[in-house]
């Protein structure tokens, strides 16, 4: 649950700053770890040939949080042992509140990049979390105002329950609402159940024209069940969170790459324009199944590595207060080197990389939002659609 063996077995050497993934690699959530692990192998490599922070190399320390609390507070305590006080992770919302007290009181400073949560907006973390994944509060709004557009107007939800299911449920209750439309219900189910049936059987019964389903790896299950009872993307508007790997549709139906045409998902674009994040992260590590979260966990890494930079001290404690400002001062730049360099030249900064302008809130919430949505075509592929910007209120 660690990493590769003997990943914490020696002190950093001297001059090199050692910071730790905290990601999920098994679990729930493990279609997300690679890639957001890749992403940020890639940012210290950006880092790295840009002269490091102040001069330190970065090297990387790699635990699995498996979408588990327990694991994950085990994973995060041999992490503070090595003196490793910056974390990149988790990839859950329930992990990371399980986690933050034990942070803030270690003082290590931790950045997600998938972590949609509102809860955390609220979390006293006094300023030692931060995140680039955009909060439901963002979210919710988008996924309702689509399902307007697309002329649906009775919705039921499906939704895991944990603290990122029932906080998107909420978002998208509240905003499908106000634009006029009707929630038959929201069924709210346990994660670790292995059949979906009797949820998937109430909603049938109540014959909505639009399902939004939030879940992980589990919704093949329900979207196999949905389709047995009548209710899937052929028959009504089919909604889901995250972007649908190229190989999804084998776990609803091996033998029908369109079973699972026309859902529709919204995740976040894999690059800005004149970005090549994506093709760069595809070099560097090929064969990843999804990009999804990896523009984020990326940014938090560049973002962590400048507030440092800004605060010339690479104490959490210190450069917290940093880390929100560097992404909403007066000269934009797009990269690490070019951003250090306007550091330098006494000018503040607003870091856009790859996830956009985020203009983080002194909370650590990106203000700024910019969505990809996709459609899954006939042989099973999620094709982008359309683009959609949303502004924190």
């Amino acid at each position: 649950a660690l990493g590769p063996a003997g990943a914490f077995a020696q002190p950093a050497p001297a001059g090199e700053l050692k910071i730790g993934t905290l990601l999920p690699m098994t679990g729930p959530a493990a279609q997300f770890g690679p890639p957001m692990a890749a992403a940020v192998e890639l940012a210290a490599k950006d880092i790295n040939e840009a002269g490091g922070i102040m001069g330190r190399r970065i090297s990387i320390a790699q635990a699995d949080e498996a979408g588990d609390a327990n694991i994950a507070s085990q994973a995060l305590d041999r992490l503070l042992s090595q003196n490793i006080h910056t974390i990149m992770g988790t990839g859950s919302t329930s992990v990371t509140l399980s986690l933050l007290d034990k942070v803030v009181r270690a003082r290590a400073s931790m950045c997600s990049g998938a972590n949609t949560g509102p809860q955390l907006t609220a979390y006293p973390h006094q300023g030692y979390f931060a995140r680039t994944s955009y909060s439901q509060v963002l979210q919710g709004p988008v996924y309702a105002q689509l399902a307007i557009e697309d002329g649906h107007r009775k919705m039921a939800i499906l939704a895991r329950g944990d603290a990122f299911g029932k906080g998107l449920a909420e978002a998208i209750e509240q905003s499908f609402k106000a634009a006029g439309g009707e929630i038959l219900a929201t069924i709210v189910y346990d994660p670790a159940q292995t059949a979906f049936d009797s949820e998937v059987q109430r909603l049938a019964s109540l014959r909505p024209d639009v399902v939004a389903v939030i879940g992980y790896d589990e919704r093949g299950k329900i979207f196999r069940s949905m389709i047995e009872r009548g209710i899937g993307p052929r028959n009504i508007g089919v909604y889901t969170t995250g972007v649908l790997g190229p190989d999804f549709w084998k776990g609803v139906n091996p033998a029908d790459p369109s079973v699972l045409e026309k859902v529709k998902q919204g995740g976040s674009l894999l690059a800005t324009p004149g970005n090549d994040f994506g093709a760069r992260l595809a070099a560097q590590t090929p064969g990843l199944r999804t990009t999804q979260f990896a523009p984020e966990q990326y940014d938090c890494l560049v973002i962590t590595a400048l507030a440092m930079t800004a605060a010339k001290s690479t104490d959490p404690s210190v450069y917290k207060s940093q880390v929100a400002p560097v992404t909403r001062g007066e000269v934009e730049c797009t990269s690490y080197r070019d951003c250090v360099r306007s550091l330098a030249g006494g000018k503040t900064i607003a870091y856009v990389g790859p996830t956009g302008p985020t203009r983080l809130s002194d909370k650590g919430d990106p203000t700024l939002a910019r969505f990809q949505i996709y459609v899954v075509d006939a042989k099973g592929v999620s094709q982008p659609v359309r683009q959609v910007q949303a502004k924190a209120p």
